[in-house]
């Protein structure tokens, strides 16, 4: 039932469905998670995977940083922005938003993931 559910319960939903690239259903699950929880942001993270995992990297940029504005802190959105910046091949700004997961969510299994993409940036 839809009244007993939980951001977090909305949100496993449409992990699991990027996951197993059903990228409709996880679509469908996030648009019920934004009307039910609307002050949660992390439903447009999950939107701009999505879009970026369609291909669709401008429309997610524009999504996240839109995002972004309301949430500016928030680890998983900055991932997601650095993910599209990376591969639309824009790695300066790739490199600035995992530099700002290090710093608002340090010691962190985001802060973990920030750091192996930078150290991969680095590299290349």
């Amino acid at each position: 039932e839809e009244e007993n559910l939980e951001a977090s319960d909305l949100g496993l939903a449409v992990y699991y469905h990027i996951l197993h690239e059903s990228y409709e259903t996880a679509q469908d699950w996030s648009k019920k998670w934004q009307k039910l929880f609307p002050e949660n942001w992390d439903f447009y993270a999950y939107e701009g995977w999505i879009l970026r995992e369609n291909g669709n990297t401008q429309e997610a940029f524009s999504l996240l940083q839109l995002a972004h504005q309301k949430d500016p802190k928030n680890p998983f959105l900055l991932i997601q922005i650095a993910y599209t910046a990376k591969e639309s091949g824009n790695q300066g700004i790739a490199q600035v938003y995992f530099k700002k997961v290090l710093q608002e969510a340090p010691n962190t299994l985001w802060s973990t993931q920030a750091q192996m993409e930078l150290s991969s940036l680095e590299t290349e």
